[in-house]
């Protein structure tokens, strides 16, 4: 299959150059966006809001960048699939790494938590406060499609 794959993906026409300028693209815009958080947090901070504002940043895939020589989001290894979920609560909390399986639609079961909505109706969403807090979860999996 992976050699299917890499065919599919055309990834012997790759080159160098090629390889390397995607590279510095997508961190550029990595850069980008982690100037526009620290730029919401400042503000937030400067407007005397941040003891009370919720904020979330959420991604809904990565990028291979050459890993496994192919680019994008072409298979479910972990530059494509591992994501930034970054929650930061009112007052802030010590940061932490959660390797429970996340999956998208639990960023919306967890802003309803935090707005005190009940959960949609037949939804597989969590919400992640209780991990944030150190709790356990039935979660071991999570769903995702390419």
């Amino acid at each position: 299959m992976l050699k299917r794959q890499a065919k599919k993906s055309r990834s012997h026409l790759l080159s160098e150059e090629y390889v390397l300028n995607g590279k510095r693209h997508y961190y550029g815009e990595i850069s980008l966006i982690d100037q526009g958080i620290g730029e919401i947090v400042q503000t937030v901070e400067e407007m005397g809001i941040a003891d009370n504002t919720w904020i979330l940043y959420n991604s809904d895939h990565g990028d291979m960048i050459s890993d496994h020589r192919m680019m994008s989001k072409q298979m479910f290894y972990h530059g494509s699939v591992r994501v930034p979920n970054i929650i930061r609560p009112p007052k802030g909390m010590q940061a932490k790494e959660i390797d429970t399986p996340v999956e998208g639609i639990d960023v919306t079961a967890t802003i309803l938590d935090i707005g005190g909505a009940e959960p949609l109706k037949e939804s597989s969403g969590q919400s992640l406060l209780p991990v944030m807090k150190g709790e356990s979860t039935k979660k071991k999996v999570a769903f995702s499609a390419i």
